[in-house]
């Protein structure tokens, strides 16, 4: 017979439900290579984040970009900012109905009190992020880069699944049950 823990291990599915920090990013990432050494089947990543650091979700992008396995991506609840910089870069993008998202402009999170210096090397990596996430979101989804500065990196933009899939954030709204492995 098997328990609930084994049950939920053949499933193959990671959630990220927290704010994405660098513990967090740890914990995902660990568990993506960990499933990928045991199987070549796809892994499931269900995402319901209010968002985060922009370099931790960067990491969790970059496994899913060089993990060996196909890494498919679920959105439910709410997936707001770094959650979504993650959801677009899966193999497989799919959300549940009523799933709200949100991006946002990028803000950098320096304090303002620093010297001139540090602030002129802070604008050189704020500048790349910036360029690196409207090359990101370009690439994933279908919208073109001056629709990507004006749309998800210009103010907070809140949409549903049905936006969500028109602009290409994700392929799919998940409107049946979810067949598990046995």
């Amino acid at each position: 017979m098997t328990n609930w823990t084994e049950g939920w291990a053949k499933q193959r599915i990671i959630t990220l439900f927290a704010q994405i920090t660098n513990d967090a990013a740890k914990d995902t990432i660990s568990q993506m290579w960990g499933l990928a050494a045991v199987s070549s089947e796809p892994v499931t990543l269900l995402i319901n984040s209010p968002g985060g650091e922009v370099p931790h979700a960067l990491a969790i992008v970059q496994t899913i970009e060089a993990c060996p396995v196909e890494i498919n991506t679920i959105a439910m609840g709410r997936v707001f900012s770094g959650g979504v910089i993650i959801l677009v870069a899966g193999h497989v993008r799919c959300a549940f109905p009523r799933t709200l998202f949100m991006t946002h402009e990028f803000q950098n999170t320096k304090e303002v009190s620093a010297g001139y210096r540090s602030l002129k090397r802070s604008r050189k990596s704020d500048d790349w992020t910036y360029e690196t996430l409207v090359n990101h979101f370009s690439h994933y989804t279908k919208l073109l880069v001056p629709e990507v500065k004006k749309k998800l990196l210009s103010t907070e933009y809140y949409f549903d699944e049905h936006e969500a899939l028109k602009i290409g954030i994700i392929d799919k709204v998940i409107t049946d049950k979810i067949q598990l492995i046995n």
